[in-house]
């Protein structure tokens, strides 16, 4: 798992970094972290001394980093509140009627 709160391996945990982190630099570490490394960016630095590692370049785009933000965002927020989550849909099945 590349980010356990329970462990420290492989990446921070990700429970709460949206109100730790700028939208824009975790946009720029999902989108570019070998950039960011290279730039030296003093946060990037750190985790990757306290972790061991580098975050690999996935080729995510910006637009599917926005999603994946808007996401740690939203549950972020569902903790803030305890909000529970939704039960999963199930389809009915007009063939089966019981």
């Amino acid at each position: 798992m590349p980010h356990d709160r329970r462990r420290r391996f492989g990446g921070p945990d990700l429970k709460g970094v949206t109100g730790k982190r700028p939208v824009a630099w975790l946009e720029r570490v999902i989108v570019e972290p070998d950039k960011l490394a290279a730039d030296k960016d003093p946060i990037r630095l750190g985790l990757m001394k306290q972790y061991g590692g580098e975050m690999p370049n996935l080729g995510i785009s910006r637009k599917d980093a926005k999603k994946i933000i808007a996401y740690l965002q939203n549950v972020s927020r569902a903790r803030l509140l305890r909000v529970p989550p939704r039960p999963p849909v199930r389809h009915r099945n007009p063939w089966r009627p019981w």
